[in-house]
C-alpha cells in the first residue's frame, strides 16, 4: 500500500508534462528562486480555472488560444480583486501566466492590467543607522556576519547561499582574509568577491565590507576553529552544524532569512532582512548626493549592470590598482553614513528611540530570565486593548516604565519563585544586583555587547562611533 511520501506532490504533476519542465529549467537557468516561484502561481492559477497547463495551450489555433486566455486572464484578474487580493499578489499570478504562454508562442494583443500592481504589501521604511546596530547587537554571531554582510556590504540573502545550500560565500571569496596562524584581513575596507553563480544578474561582481563586518567574521572564525575546525578557501562561510536543514553544506537562503528575522524581531522592529540590503542602498545615495560617493561605484557594489561592471567584466574580472584605491576609500567615507545617524536634526528622536528600546529589553529580561507573567509586546498589547486603539511611542514607554517602577526586588521575587514553591536565590541575588542604582554622573565607553547592560543600569545612548563602539550617557 502507498505511502503519503509516495504520493507525488503538485509540484511533480505538474512537471509530469515535459513541456512544463522545459519551461520551468529555462526560468530556473536565470534564477531558481523564480522559477519556483513562477511554477507555484501557475498551478494556483490553473487550479482557480479548473484546467490545466497544457490545456491553456493546446486545443485551438495560435489566434483562438490568444483571445481565449486574454478573455480568462482578465475574469481572473476581477475575481481575484473581488476577493480582496493585492494588486501586486495579482499581478505575479500573470506574469507567471503570460510566461507560460510566450513560452508557448501565444502572444497576448493587449496587456492584462491590474489595479494597484505596484502597491506593495510590505513595510517600507529602511532601517536606521542605529537601528542596525540594535538588530546586530541583539544577534548571535553566525548571524551578525550575515546582518553585516547585507547591512554594510549590500548583498543579497542569496548570495549568501543558495535555496538548497549547495552553494554560497566560501572563505576564499574575501581576497584579504588570511587564516594562519589566526584568522584576519589584510586590509580594511575588505573585498567580498561574489561569484556568477551567487550573482542575481549573473555576473560576477565585488561589494566592500567595513571593520564592523570584518571584526564579526574574525570572532566567528576564531570560534570555530576554537571548536578544532579546519578552515581553509574551499570553507564556507556560514556553517550549517546547528540548524535545521537537511541538505547542502552551505546555509540556504531561507535559514538565512528566518535568522536576521529573529534577530530584527528580537530587537523590537518588524522589518524585513532584506530590508538591510535597501538600507545599505539608501545610505550610499545619502552619501553620493553628499558628493562621498559615485554613482557607479553604488550601482556597481549593488551588483547592478552599469559602467564600472562593463569595465570588470571587459578586464576579465579586474580592475586597476588606482580604480580600487578610489573605490575603496569612496566606501570608507560612504560608509560613514552606514555606521552613524548622519543627522543631528534626529538625535532627539533618535534618544527617544533608544530610552523605549532600554525599557524593552528591561522588561523583556524580567521576562525570560524570570518567568514574569508578560513581557513587552504583550503589555503593549494589553494597554492597547484597554484603549481601543494603537499607542503612541510616548504612550508605550509609559506602560513600560510603570511597569519596571512598580517590580521592586519583593514583588520581583515571587515573579522568579521556583515551580516547587521554593525561592530561587540566585536569581533574586541577580535581580537585586541588576536594580542597584549605578550612575556617578559620567560618560562611557562601551562594546555592543555591553550596551544592553549599561541601558539596564539607567543610561541612554548619546552617540554610535566610527569603531563600533557606543557612548552613554546617564539618563
Amino acid at each position: 500500500m502507498p505511502t503519503e511520501k509516495d504520493e507525488p506532490t503538485k509540484k511533480d504533476k505538474l512537471l509530469a508534462d515535459k513541456n512544463v519542465t522545459r519551461w520551468y529549467n529555462n526560468l530556473k537557468r536565470g534564477s531558481e528562486h523564480t522559477a519556483e516561484i513562477a511554477l507555484r502561481r501557475l498551478s494556483l492559477y490553473c487550479e482557480l480555472n479548473k484546467v490545466t497547463p497544457k490545456g491553456l495551450v493546446e486545443g485551438a489555433p495560435k489566434a483562438r488560444l490568444a483571445k481565449r486566455n486574454f478573455d480568462l486572464l482578465c475574469d481572473t484578474v476581477t475575481n481575484l480583486q473581488e476577493r480582496g487580493n493585492k494588486g501586486s499578489y495579482i499581478d505575479g499570478i500573470r506574469k507567471a501566466v503570460v510566461s507560460w504562454l510566450r513560452f508557448n508562442e501565444i502572444v497576448l494583443k493587449d496587456r492584462v492590467k491590474v489595479e494597484g500592481a505596484r502597491d506593495s504589501n510590505v513595510f517600507t521604511k529602511t532601517p536606521e543607522p542605529l537601528e542596525v546596530m540594535q538588530i546586530y547587537a541583539a544577534a548571535p554571531l553566525r548571524t551578525k556576519v550575515a546582518i553585516a554582510l547585507m547591512a554594510y556590504s549590500g548583498l543579497r540573502p542569496e548570495s549568501l547561499g543558495d535555496m538548497h545550500g549547495t552553494d554560497g560565500l566560501r572563505l576564499g571569496d574575501f581576497p584579504q582574509l588570511v587564516l594562519e596562524p589566526e584568522p584576519h584581513f589584510e586590509s580594511n575596507p575588505t573585498q567580498v568577491i561574489v561569484r556568477s553563480s551567487l550573482s542575481k544578474a549573473g555576473h560576477q561582481y565585488f561589494s566592500l565590507l567595513n571593520g564592523k563586518g570584518t571584526d564579526s567574521i574574525v570572532a566567528y572564525l576564531k570560534e570555530r576553529k576554537g571548536k578544532g575546525e579546519t578552515l581553509s578557501k574551499e570553507t564556507p562561510l556560514m556553517q550549517v552544524f546547528g540548524m535545521k536543514q537537511t541538505e547542502g553544506e552551505f546555509v540556504g537562503t531561507a535559514n538565512i532569512s528566518w535568522q536576521i528575522k529573529r534577530a530584527i524581531t528580537r530587537a523590537g522592529f518588524d522589518y524585513r532582512p532584506y530590508d538591510l540590503r535597501s538600507f545599505f542602498d539608501s545610505q550610499l545615495l545619502i552619501a553620493e548626493n553628499r558628493g562621498k560617493i559615485a554613482r557607479d561605484f553604488r550601482v556597481f557594489f549593488m551588483g547592478h549592470r552599469g559602467t564600472i561592471e562593463g569595465v570588470y567584466t571587459t578586464h576579465r574580472r579586474t580592475l586597476n590598482e588606482s580604480m580600487l584605491v578610489e573605490m575603496k576609500n569612496a566606501y570608507t567615507e560612504a560608509s560613514k553614513f552606514l555606521t552613524e545617524s548622519g543627522s543631528t536634526a534626529r538625535s532627539s528622536e533618535i534618544l527617544k528611540e533608544m530610552e523605549l528600546f532600554k525599557y524593552e529589553m528591561q522588561v523583556q529580561a524580567y521576562h525570560e530570565v524570570g518567568r514574569a507573567t508578560r513581557d513587552a509586546h504583550q503589555l503593549v498589547a494589553d494597554k492597547e486593548r484597554e484603549l481601543g486603539r494603537r499607542i503612541s511611542a510616548e504612550e508605550r514607554m509609559e506602560v513600560l516604565k510603570s511597569f519596571l517602577d512598580k517590580l521592586d526586588v519583593k514583588e520581583a521575587t515571587q515573579l522568579f519563585e521556583g515551580d516547587d514553591g521554593s525561592d530561587n536565590r540566585v536569581l533574586q541575588a541577580k535581580l537585586a544586583e541588576r536594580r542597584k542604582p549605578f550612575n556617578d554622573g559620567k560618560e562611557r565607553v562601551v562594546t555592543e555587547e555591553e550596551l544592553p547592560e549599561w541601558l539596564d543600569r539607567g543610561y541612554i545612548t548619546k552617540q554610535v562611533l566610527q569603531s563600533g563602539k557606543v557612548v552613554v550617557q546617564p539618563a
